[in-house]
């Protein structure tokens, strides 16, 4: 399983928000009922969120002028990279900016526990789909599954039907 992202941002459009996750689902008998602890389960998602003021800022970027000054004693407090150039504090505009948050979730195998009626044969299914959206035109997103692995245990349930004793030879 694979999920893929991808934002761009430009002078028009600020930020970009792409999301994007692969669900599975198992079902028994075609039903969800008794699946426990959920019926569905992410496997892989991909959180990802760009943005900037950077473009409306790029004149203003280079120097920002914050106070007056004599020395660079005088500018200290407004952040790395300010110095006293020609009488003002001259350093980097705090609205020159770039953030991307990328968050990645994975989960490579899970179990589903159901307990069912022995009696009968029963159908176990495993299905995907793909869950989350793109937010605008310059965020994309895509997944991609590749063959699975189902594995169905058998585990057979005893009811304590009185005390067990042990003795000793």
């Amino acid at each position: 399983m694979a999920v893929v992202t991808k934002t761009k941002i430009d002078t028009t459009v600020p930020s970009a928000t792409a999301d994007i996750g692969i669900r599975v689902c198992v079902t028994v008998d075609d039903s969800d009922v008794g699946v426990s602890p959920l019926s569905c389960a992410i496997y892989d998602q991909r959180f990802q969120q760009i943005s900037s003021q950077l473009f409306s800022q790029l004149t203003e970027c280079t120097a920002h002028n914050f106070r007056t000054c004599t020395t660079d004693a005088d500018c200290t407090g407004f952040g790395t990279g300010v110095t006293c150039q020609a009488g003002s504090c001259i350093g980097p505009n705090p609205l020159c900016n770039f953030e991307l948050v990328l968050s990645t979730l994975s989960a490579h195998s899970f179990d589903f526990v159901i307990a069912v009626d022995n009696k009968k044969p029963h159908k176990v299914k495993a299905a995907w789909d793909t869950v989350g959206l793109p937010s605008n035109p310059n965020a994309t997103v895509a997944s991609c599954v590749g063959p699975g692995i189902l594995t169905v245990t058998q585990t057979k349930v005893f009811n304590d039907s009185g005390s067990l004793t042990f003795s000793s030879n």
